[in-house]
């Protein structure tokens, strides 16, 4: 679904975002959304200019620090590139874009522990390529690598970041739409489970408008790799029927790493309003930036 660079003259994100301000009236945002909606982006990853050797190493440091050591490019479909991801994200992403979509318990189930640390060890952390070089297909290969492999590494990775995806001090802001527009604050209070299915279509826009210009205040690296890794969860859940991992578990597994109050503050609360934004945000992400 991604390949994108840099503020070309093309219309991106920066750009759609910039065309509100905070404080606009009702009718600027349903031109926002309308004009957000129609941003289309390329329905396949393409691998382009790999960048390494930049940096020490790609697990339990900044993504800025990752970054530096290895990253890819990716390509809008006008063949601007719009940002750049972790090379190991982009490596193993792909694979599970084109062959663990329809895989039973893609994400929720380990791969072989001899694998993945093999992969982490000897592929992902050796310089100078981390892993620039590693086709999961190769026949000489030590293993042969399954996809639960390949998503294991890649939860390991974002798992294993300082920080999550959206960065702790964008936690509050980004609680706020769902607490304000919808009635989470009373299910959470009656203990019960909440589905944005019961808002109106008018709130899921007004929400839809606020995450967009929340995105947009992301720094850059971390809000093309949010957009990268909601690419792929969305359509993980859009096969639900046959992975059984719908937006809700899906959620579960990836909100510690993708948005958290903190590492050393675990309050089960703050965990579940946490989840029910990355549903959101899985949920609607066709109407988020693009148009799948």
């Amino acid at each position: 679904m991604f390949d994108m660079v840099s503020n070309s003259g093309k219309t991106n994100i920066t750009e759609i975002a910039s065309m509100s301000s905070i404080d606009a009236n009702e009718n600027n945002k349903d031109e926002f959304i309308k004009k957000a909606i129609s941003w289309n982006l390329v329905k396949n990853f393409k691998l382009m200019n790999s960048h390494e050797a930049n940096g020490s190493k790609i697990f339990h440091v900044t993504l800025s620090e990752s970054l530096r050591a290895a990253n890819i490019d990716i390509l809008l479909a006008d063949g601007n590139v719009f940002g750049k991801v972790p090379l190991l994200v982009a490596k193993t992403g792909v694979i599970i874009k084109e062959t663990g979509l329809k895989v039973r318990g893609i994400f929720r189930l380990s791969g072989s522990k001899k694998r993945v640390d093999y992969l982490k060890e000897s592929i992902f952390s050796r310089k100078p390529h981390f892993g620039s070089n590693f086709d999961c297909y190769n026949p000489k290969n030590e293993f042969k690598f399954k996809i639960h492999d390949l998503a294991t590494i890649f939860k390991y990775y974002l798992n294993n970041l300082n920080e999550p995806v959206i960065p702790y001090t964008y936690y509050e802001m980004f609680k706020i739409p769902l607490l304000n527009n919808t009635h989470l604050s009373e299910t959470l209070k009656a203990n019960k489970e909440y589905t944005d299915s019961v808002e109106s279509k008018e709130t899921i826009n007004t929400m839809v408008y606020e995450y967009l210009r929340l995105i947009n205040l992301l720094p850059t690296e971390n809000r093309t790799l949010l957009l990268y890794l909601l690419d792929i969860l969305r359509l993980v859940s859009k096969n639900d029927n046959v992975n059984s991992m719908n937006s809700k578990n899906l959620s579960i597994i990836f909100q510690p790493s993708v948005i958290t109050i903190s590492k050393d503050v675990n309050f089960e609360s703050e965990n579940i309003v946490a989840r029910y934004v990355l549903e959101f945000l899985i949920n609607h992400f066709d109407n988020l930036i693009c148009n799948m």
